[in-house]
């Protein structure tokens, strides 16, 4: 990783620059994703703790390195840029985005397609009605109309707002006989993150569809932990998981720090308060502090981005802006993004830890 985002700052051929490429696609590969699919899709009753973070690990694995490498790639397309150095290097390294695009894209979809159709409404009490209705659009799919509208229904993933809007409404029911809040919460915050892994690498008008799948989905999950009748503490580790990466979503995706700093500050201040109750639990203490510490360090980071921007204004701000658009992520933005990849897995291993510790 580290090797890639410097390579462009050492003497480098076309052909060593597109054999690195190739070999870290092929190192990607991994057969974990598709056991834990299998087992999906066999089994007829909830994933256990253990399970379900299996399956969480296994897809974060995968999309972890691929987002670090398209940030580093999108660093490299930048500085090729800059240096001029032609329109083959910038081929060689579009194309090699291109080719992690379509990777993420492929296993984005594949886990919401699981969560969203198959675990959640498991979870709920039954699936034959979604997993109906799910085949009943894959063959409307396959039998309709070919050609752009077919291709423009397969770009525009989920695009059937009746499904998705029926799980959501369907997960807030407080007279399921299963209702199993920290587990819902879990599933609606994989289906935020997942869609929000998308819209990162979209611009403009075709980020908007996964941008509100993303927030719908942290919203709805939002509500739920926020209920008092549904019991998930504060300091628990899938609500501060939430409220960190919805927050990020608000920073990132829709550019409104404003509300990423009042959800991460309202996290913050509840989890402390009630930290001190976990002094009993190591365990239970140390993965919420880890989380609240991140909450902690982007509310700073955000507060000193919000004082800069705010105190730098002027004319030559545009021209800065411009200059930095037609290159690419600079290097404080590819070290965000890195870091915030890195907060990710962070915050996922106090899950994880939580999860596993109620067998």
């Amino acid at each position: 990783m580290r090797a890639l985002c410097a390579l462009l700052f050492c003497d480098v051929t076309k052909d060593s620059l597109l054999s690195y490429y190739t070999h870290t696609l092929t190192i990607f590969k991994t057969d974990m994703r598709q056991i834990m699919k299998e087992l999906v899709v066999t089994i007829d009753e909830d994933l256990d703790p253990q399970e379900r973070n299996m399956l969480s690990v296994a897809s974060k694995n995968e999309t972890t390195r691929r987002r670090q490498q398209w940030v580093c790639v999108q660093t490299n397309i930048g500085q090729i840029k800059r240096e001029n150095m032609g329109e083959d290097f910038l081929n060689i390294a579009r194309e090699y985005q291109e080719k992690i695009e379509d990777e993420l894209k492929e296993i984005c979809k594949e886990t919401i397609d699981l969560v969203e159709g198959v675990l959640l409404p498991r979870l709920l009490g039954g699936t034959e009605h979604y997993e109906q209705q799910h085949q009943e659009e894959q063959k409307q799919g396959e039998q309709g109309e070919q050609g752009e509208q077919e291709a423009q229904q397969q770009q525009q993933h989920h695009e059937s707002p009746k499904t998705v809007t029926a799980l959501l409404s369907e997960a807030s029911k407080e007279h399921s006989p299963r209702y199993k809040s920290d587990q819902k919460i879990f599933y609606l915050k994989m289906i935020g993150d997942y869609y929000r892994y998308l819209a990162e690498i979209q611009r403009g008008e075709a980020r908007i569809p996964h941008a509100m799948r993303s927030q719908d989905a942290y919203e709805k999950a939002l509500e739920i932990a926020r209920d008092p009748k549904a019991g998930v503490a504060t300091t628990h580790p899938v609500r501060l998981g939430l409220s960190l990466n919805y927050s990020v979503f608000h920073h990132e995706i829709r550019e409104d720090t404003k509300s990423a700093l009042e959800i991460a500050q309202t996290a913050l201040d509840e989890g402390l308060e009630d930290l001190d109750a976990l002094t009993d639990n190591a365990r239970a203490y140390k993965d919420a502090a880890l989380i609240l510490k991140l909450i902690k360090d982007n509310i700073s980071m955000w507060q000193s981005y919000t004082s800069s921007s705010e105190s730098s204004g002027g004319g030559n701000k545009e021209e800065e802006n411009k200059k930095e658009k037609d290159a690419g992520l600079n290097a404080a933005q590819e070290q965000l993004s890195k870091t915030r990849i890195e907060e990710d897995d962070k915050e996922d291993a106090a899950v994880t830890n939580k999860e596993n510790n109620k067998e």
